[in-house]
């Protein structure tokens, strides 16, 4: 790929950005900064051109943030309307993040009500049931990309087709539901997940490997000092000395709840 600027394209955001989740386009184009690519990010709102707001550009990255259920309906007609573009993105290899009720209504079914059963679009081949309880709370899985980490909040579990990988393996939490311990799903270069707040921000070398997949961006450098600046600042308030990877953890909890702060400022 040329060094032409990376397109990430957010679908939807003012009906998917409950939890901040819609933001982890824009953790990714600072990332991109961070590793010197020009980066930018594109909304997609609901009854706008799709190639009207890509200005005749292709994303290089797609993101799906996770909106209330009563909200839902809305979403699927949207993503609907845009359904041909993302399957030819999909194919092509284009990285597809997309969070809890956003990565619902991509699977092939999906009930938004306990015993009816909805179509959605498929690029998922599994299935969204209703789960037994809401789920809440902390939720860690191990990946390809390594642990990644944040909190599950939803109603739903994910049933799995035959051949659909998970996304990661479940170390604490609920994840997709059932015994399997199995968290999210990916198909190639799409990947959907329980994880919230939003999880790029919590997890950078997640939203580096989408880089390094959308565009051949390797991890950048200054984040990571980043990370260890604000570990210092969180170390001088320590009595005792905690480990490095606590450390770098609160570091990006502390990056998350800065995004969070400012989507709640500008609403």
């Amino acid at each position: 790929m040329t060094r032409q600027n990376l397109v990430i394209l957010s679908l939807f955001p003012e009906v998917s950005n409950v939890h901040g989740d819609a933001q982890n386009a824009a953790v990714l184009a600072r990332r991109a900064r961070w590793a010197g690519r020009e980066a930018r990010t594109v909304e997609l709102s609901i009854g706008a051109s799709l190639n009207g707001a890509l200005a005749g550009a292709q994303p290089h990255i797609v993101v799906i943030g996770a909106g209330f259920d009563e909200d839902a309906p809305r979403l699927l007609g949207a993503l609907m309307q845009v359904r041909s573009a993302l399957m030819d993105w999909h194919a092509a290899g284009t990285p597809i993040l997309a969070v809890a009720n956003g990565w619902e209504l991509l699977a092939t079914e999906v009930e938004l009500r306990p015993g009816e059963p909805i179509a959605g679009i498929g690029l998922f081949p599994g299935r969204a049931v209703p789960a037994v309880k809401p789920v809440a709370g902390p939720l860690v899985i191990e990946t390809a990309f390594g642990s990644v980490v944040g909190y599950e909040y939803h109603s739903r579990d994910y049933v799995l087709a035959v051949g659909e990988r998970a996304f990661g393996t479940v170390v604490a939490g609920r994840g997709n539901g059932g015994d399997s311990r199995n968290e999210g799903s990916r198909i190639g270069n799409a990947f959907g997940t329980h994880l919230r707040g939003p999880v790029l921000a919590r997890n950078p070398s997640f939203a580096d490997a989408l880089l390094t997949l959308a565009a051949g961006v390797h991890g950048p450098n200054r984040p990571a000092e980043l990370a260890d600046d604000l570990a210092d600042d969180l170390a001088d308030e320590q009595d005792s000395e905690p480990s490095s990877d606590l450390l770098r953890r609160e570091a990006a909890d502390a990056l998350a709840a800065t995004v969070n702060r400012r989507i709640r400022s500008s609403t």
